[in-house]
């Protein structure tokens, strides 16, 4: 392991898994990270990782990657930060012979007791469409309900589903509590698909729902196809989510399979401050979707803006 002030990376030989004459059925890493300080940030540059801090000390975490199917072409990579101090900020480096002024990555995390979670709103948009049927839909499934199960106590929730109508678990916004997650992954076992595709209504309509101004606001969106019900022309699509999201909902974006429309995915996740994921057919849709939400399960910090100053 090399560790630079406090920057660590760890590399695990999976490159020369390529020549592998067929795929491997299941490859699975799976580590505990033990520092001498306790650990701020993680993060891997090559593969999709679920992370989990230890609740009995800041100074382990567990990091676990699974993939199924695969003939691994590059090399697992992992870094981590170690610091006592209240804040930190590492920064990682890239030049590239094509890009003159190269690339850069910002590591920074706050010290932050478990105590001070932010109690967060979030809303699950899934495609029950015709076409998710089958094991992408049992999967979509089961990636729900992890993150019906990993909800915090304090905060509130709804899953709006879609196909060539849209449905609503229920008429706002469900308080994470027992019962309301018991008849949620209820209504989750219950999901079928059927029908044709109306992106636009579906993400409207979890717009519409009575966000909480103060609180951080999320909508994780999962689909595997274009928008063929309703409204279908991406730069009218575009606008209208531009303008109903007038409270700052960061919108996480799922694709799924080859038929997605990246641009218009893309270009909602860019603006509305989220990130877009896409998963292959032979994918494993939970893993992707398990990974994304140990990553906004517990929020610590809000509206947080950088000032770098000026940069030559």
């Amino acid at each position: 392991i090399e560790n630079n002030s406090g920057l660590c990376k760890y590399t695990y030989p999976l490159n020369t898994e390529r020549f592998s004459a067929q795929s491997i059925n299941e490859v699975s890493i799976d580590a505990e990270i033990v520092g001498a300080s306790p650990i701020k940030s993680i993060y891997s540059p090559t593969h999709n990782i679920i992370t989990t801090k230890s609740t009995g000390t800041v100074n382990t975490a567990e990091v676990k990657y699974t993939a199924t199917n695969i003939k691994p072409d590059k090399d697992f990579i992992l870094y981590y930060t170690l610091s006592i101090n209240d804040f930190t900020a590492h920064i990682l480096t890239q030049h590239e012979t094509n890009v003159p002024d190269g690339y850069f990555l910002l590591m920074s995390a706050a010290k932050i007791e478990p105590a001070a979670v932010i109690e967060k709103d979030i809303v699950f948009v899934i495609d029950t469409s015709g076409s998710m049927y089958g094991e992408k839909m049992q999967q979509a499934k089961e990636a729900l309900k992890f993150c019906l199960n990993n909800l915090n106590p304090g905060d509130k929730f709804n899953i709006v589903n879609f196909a060539s109508t849209v449905n609503k678990f229920d008429i706002g916004l469900s308080s994470a509590d027992a019962s309301n997650i018991s008849r949620a992954l209820t209504y989750d076992i219950n999901l079928t698909a059927n029908g044709g595709t109306n992106i636009y209504d579906a993400l409207l309509a979890g717009l519409a729902l009575p966000f909480n101004i103060s609180r951080p606001k999320i909508m994780a969106f999962l689909t595997d196809g274009e928008p063929t019900v309703g409204t279908t022309n991406t730069a009218t699509i575009i606008t209208g989510i531009r303008a109903a999201n007038t409270l700052g909902v960061k919108i996480f974006v799922f694709g799924v399979g080859y038929d997605v429309n990246t641009i218009l995915l893309d270009k909602i996740s860019s603006e509305q401050n989220g990130i877009s994921d896409y998963v292959k057919p032979n994918e494993n849709i939970e893993t992707a979707v398990a990974t994304f939400y140990s990553k906004v399960a517990n929020p610590m910090l809000a509206n947080v803006q950088l000032n770098f100053g000026t940069m030559t």
